[in-house]
């Protein structure tokens, strides 16, 4: 194996560590990012749930269940009339 100069070897080990860095950095925003994620999913979670408890007041049902099932079908249509192309107005019109 050659002999290599000094400054050889310090420009080796700069690069090296240069990449030992950059790899170190990849994954620091990476678990940023999944935190971030993270934290938006509690939200909106939170967000839903905070809107399902006012509708349950408004409406002032004794049963939570029955309302939770009417709820869950009108998600369900509101999701089937997105897929099947209705605008704006012929839901209005539908109503």
């Amino acid at each position: 194996m050659p002999d290599l100069p000094q400054w050889a070897w310090l420009c080796s080990a700069a690069v090296a560590a240069a990449g030992v860095v950059s790899m170190l950095r990849s994954l620091a925003m990476l678990v940023r990012n999944e935190t971030t994620i993270h934290d938006l999913r509690r939200k909106v979670f939170d967000v839903r749930i905070r809107y399902l408890r006012q509708l349950i007041e408004m409406y002032g049902q004794e049963e939570p269940d029955e309302l939770t099932h009417e709820l869950a079908a009108h998600a369900n249509n509101d999701a089937a009339t997105e897929t099947e192309g209705n605008t704006p107005d012929r839901l209005a019109q539908a109503a």
